[in-house]
């Protein structure tokens, strides 16, 4: 969503309505969906919003280099479905219902491509959701409604096509996740660091070079690993 704000007294012809509007075809998105489809209550009246053309979008990109640091444990000496489900970290809840195999009967791997994941995401939503998402459809603005008006929200959107369209919801959920990259502020020099979304999966760009990755978390330690088939050295810098 670009931003929030209130709707004046008068704002035109009433658009349609939801009881939920959620915002992102990603896995929180479609997981919040399968429920609220399941409930039987007035909450089962919602639509989701996707900006891109398919489910998952996120995750035809990221991560970078293309291999699941979340666990494909595909067996467990438990038969008990809730801890068997512990050991699958890539998989929404309700695949079975949705008529969706599993990613862990898609690939054997313990820490699967990345690729296998877009791909369950595109299938659920199809399975579960495909009535209920309007893709390439991205939120520009969310405005309040006053409660003299009814109260709720008003989403501003816009197509794939460039038309504008207007919804009116009891409740927006943005399941969005992060739109921008986080640049530390402050960082003298920050314009000449190469940041993670730049990346290409393959970190032969850097053959028999000398990096440096700023960072210690999940991006910089699967940087690190991609790079170092390639470099003469890599030293990660983090804060203490």
């Amino acid at each position: 969503a670009a931003g929030a704000t209130e709707l004046p007294a008068a704002f035109g012809a009433m658009p349609p309505s939801h009881a939920v509007c959620i915002v992102g075809a990603g896995p929180a998105g479609l997981q919040l969906a399968h429920f609220l489809r399941r409930g039987r209550d007035k909450f089962s009246d919602y639509a989701i919003f996707e900006r891109k053309s398919f489910a998952g979008s996120f995750f035809a990109k990221f991560p970078v280099h293309r291999t699941l640091i979340s666990l494909n444990k595909r067996h467990a000496r438990s038969r008990n479905m809730e801890f068997r489900m512990r050991h699958d970290w890539n998989s929404l809840l309700g695949s079975e219902h949705a008529g969706v195999l599993p990613v862990t009967e898609r690939t054997h791997e313990l820490y699967p491509h990345a690729d296998v994941l877009a791909e369950y995401l595109r299938d659920f939503a199809e399975a579960d959701q495909g009535d209920r998402i309007e893709y390439n459809t991205e939120v520009q603005l969310i405005s309040s409604i006053p409660s003299s008006l009814g109260g709720g929200f008003e989403l501003r959107l816009t197509k794939g096509d460039a038309r504008v369209d207007r919804r009116r919801c009891r409740r927006v959920v943005v399941a969005s996740g992060l739109p921008v990259p986080h640049i530390p502020p402050a960082i003298v020099g920050a314009e000449l660091l190469l940041g993670y979304e730049e990346l290409a999966p393959s970190g032969r760009a850097f053959e028999n070079r000398s990096v440096i990755v700023w960072g210690f978390g999940n991006a910089a330690h699967e940087t690190a690993r991609e790079l170092q088939k390639y470099t003469q050295a890599i030293t990660l810098l983090h804060r203490m």
